[in-house]
């Protein structure tokens, strides 16, 4: 029995959310490089952006890694990609929030923070620019048999089945 995933659905919902993320990080940014930091502002941010980002990233695990996993013979080299980069992601939240409750200085604190909001906006283009542009990522379907062999990449298709 085949196995249906849809990569355009699931790259759109990545995108929209990195959309969402990217505002974030701006905010975090402005406030992160603002003269005289608000503490309570600054963890607030910190929270907000381990918080959201987080999850962005479960999603991408759950949604996405399936995805590429099938798209194409480099799949099982992006899926480890994938982990190997949200893993690296998953330490530098949690090194963010370490430095917050040990750091008493705001100034540090944001500065850490800055950084870390530059290099997850350059993740997430990098992400864009990579996985998620390449062409098989704009099939509205694929139809994949259990032995992981794609035997239908479409876009047409899918409205003619489900008529």
């Amino acid at each position: 029995m085949p196995i249906f995933v849809f990569p355009s659905l699931v790259r759109d919902q990545v995108i929209a959310q990195h959309a969402e993320l990217r505002n974030l990080l701006e905010e975090v940014i402005a406030a992160a490089d603002a003269p005289n930091q608000d503490k309570d502002r600054v963890e607030a941010l910190t929270r907000n952006l381990c918080e959201k980002f987080r999850a962005h990233l479960a999603f991408e695990e759950a949604g996405l890694k399936p995805v590429l996993a099938v798209l194409d013979s480099w799949g099982p080299e992006r899926v480890r990609s994938l982990h190997d980069e949200h893993a690296r992601q998953h330490r530098c939240l949690s090194g963010l929030l370490a430095t917050f409750e040990m750091e008493r200085d705001v100034e540090q604190v944001a500065l850490a923070l800055s950084a870390l909001a530059v290099d997850l906006l350059k993740d997430m283009m990098e992400e864009e620019e990579g996985c998620l542009g390449i062409p098989e990522m704009a099939a509205s379907l694929l139809t994949v048999e259990r032995s992981g062999e794609v035997v239908e990449r479409t876009r047409a298709n899918l409205s003619r089945r489900h008529r």
